[in-house]
């Protein structure tokens, strides 16, 4: 899915990218989640923002920014009437109202099942709502993507929110099947993973449609594992 836009007498072409975040009463941090978005210096990505069953101020406070924002479009839709609704290349973020607390997994899949069924995309990324995003992500992301063809799933650093030099995680972990645990690796010269943080997983619609959604036998935690 291809955008397309006339500078300098060329055409010029780049992948969308479909950003997925998940809101459960953590209304202030996804709206700061939002905000940061604004400063990505690549401009060709949408939002699917699923309200995961929140209290109705949770709601209401999303509902408030995004009516008085003047950078995003947005559409409302109920999770019940999702799989009927077409999306407009114009709606910069998708509101979501899940029925129900579908946990991480569950929430997550309510975007990935619209979006697999509609392929208005070319990458997926699901995005913790409590996170803030460097500039550049996004162009991290989808080159690191792209710089081998055996590559399914790409995660990114993560640093402290309060001390933002200091590395929290570099975005993937390794299993230990003898002992059952998850570690999470903070070696940031090690290239390879078991799994990708589900804070910040990156990956194409094409290995989506392969490997399929999460799996909501996991309905918070190790559902990323």
């Amino acid at each position: 899915f291809l955008f397309n836009f006339f500078f300098g007498g060329l055409f010029i072409y780049k992948d969308k990218v479909s950003i997925i975040l998940l809101n459960w009463n953590g209304h202030e941090d996804t709206v700061e989640c939002l905000e940061s978005l604004k400063h990505v210096n690549y401009d060709f990505y949408d939002v699917y923002l699923v309200d995961n069953d929140s209290k109705k101020e949770s709601v209401d406070y999303i509902l408030n920014y995004l009516e008085n924002d003047s950078y995003y479009s947005h559409s409302l839709v109920l999770k019940n009437q999702l799989y009927n609704y077409v999306k407009s290349d114009d709606v910069d973020i998708l509101f979501i109202i899940n029925d129900e607390n579908s946990g991480f997994a569950g929430g997550n899949n309510v975007a990935l099942n619209y979006i697999l069924k509609t392929k208005l995309t070319d990458y997926v990324l699901l995005l913790n709502n409590d996170t803030i995003v460097s500039p550049d992500f996004i162009d991290g992301l989808i080159s690191k993507f792209n710089e081998s063809d055996d590559t399914g799933f790409v995660g990114i650093k993560h640093y402290y929110y309060h001390e933002r030099n200091k590395l929290q995680t570099v975005g993937g972990g390794i299993i230990d099947l003898v002992h059952g645990e998850a570690m999470a690796v903070f070696d940031d010269t090690r290239d390879s993973f078991d799994f990708i943080t589900g804070s910040c997983i990156f990956t194409s619609v094409d290995v989506l449609d392969e490997v399929g959604t999460m799996n909501e036998d996991f309905f918070m935690y190790w559902e990323d594992v």
